[in-house]
């Protein structure tokens, strides 16, 4: 008999616990292996949240898992038609629910990404909808393409995986932009805590952030990725959330500048999340002649 996977009422990142605790156990591996994800519940969701759900399924699938979906098809719900406009249910049940349903103008959908593609992916697909969701020249964005790269190096550093999941999301009326990269492997704390030792999971986030600490688990890690991405996106306004086993950072600025801010929750995520939010109004970007720029990876 297939256990039962709630799909929270409001998926976003801070339902991300209550939704991994149903099938991830405590030692990182499946909780069964054979899962029903119940739709029935589901009210709300954003690329965190799609993010998650198809990282969490393809996971499943690969750990050799049986996954069906039930009370999925309620297509009056505007999350169902999120969910299938963003191409999930083409990409389990291969078709989708709806004649009508196609990617938003707004959406650069949750795919899954090789990190030997995921540089092409980030100057031809990702840079061009970020310049025009933030009313920026691609050229001022050099930094924060340098920051999504450093992230792909991170899955190869914290992960037994060479492959994440993408999701992009612009709300106009909200003036953000939100990035969302996740992968399902060890996770940061396991590997600083090889290298560093004993330490909670928030503890081994923070360290992994801090500039110059590297795992050194790869050749061209040079310690720079997190720093860089966290210092590159506060300066502009933005926030990042980092999520990784049961530890949890989450950067952003004040009047008193850059705030870091771990803590250790009940759930566990095995891998890495990381969730970039950006205000279009605050977004300035990196001068075009910033020497960041000719940085070669």
């Amino acid at each position: 008999m297939a256990s039962k996977v709630w799909i929270p009422s409001r998926f976003n990142i801070d339902a991300i616990d209550s939704f991994t605790r149903q099938f991830v156990k405590k030692d990182g591996g499946p909780s069964d292996d054979y899962l029903t994800f119940d739709f029935k519940g589901l009210n709300f969701i954003d690329g965190s949240g799609i993010t998650v759900l198809r990282n969490s399924v393809t996971w499943l699938l690969k750990s050799d898992s049986k996954v069906e979906f039930v009370n999925y098809n309620n297509v009056t719900k505007d999350c169902i038609k999120y969910l299938d406009d963003c191409g999930f249910f083409e990409a389990y049940l291969g078709t989708k629910l709806r004649r009508d349903g196609r990617c938003r103008s707004t959406t650069l959908p949750c795919r899954f990404i090789e990190r030997s593609r995921s540089f092409s992916f980030i100057d031809a697909r990702l840079s061009p909808f970020l310049a025009s969701a933030l009313h920026v020249d691609e050229r001022s964005l050099a930094g924060l393409r340098s920051c999504m790269k450093e992230i792909f190096n991170n899955i190869a550093d914290h992960s037994t995986q060479t492959t994440g999941f993408v999701h992009v999301q612009h709300y106009p009326k909200m003036h953000k932009v939100k990035i969302t990269v996740s992968d399902f492997g060890v996770g940061i704390p396991s590997t600083i805590r090889k290298t560093f030792g004993d330490m909670t999971d928030a503890n081994a986030i923070l360290l992994a952030a801090q500039e110059g600490v590297t795992s050194q688990s790869q050749p061209n890690n040079m310690g720079a990725g997190l720093n860089y991405l966290l210092d590159c996106v506060s300066a502009n306004g933005g926030e990042v959330v980092i999520h990784s086993q049961s530890g949890f950072l989450r950067c952003f600025s004040d009047r008193s500048g850059q705030r870091r801010k771990g803590y250790n929750r009940q759930g566990r995520y095995p891998g890495t999340l990381v969730d970039i939010s950006i205000d279009s109004r605050l977004f300035r970007g990196d001068d075009y002649d910033d020497d960041r720029s000719v940085i070669e990876w």
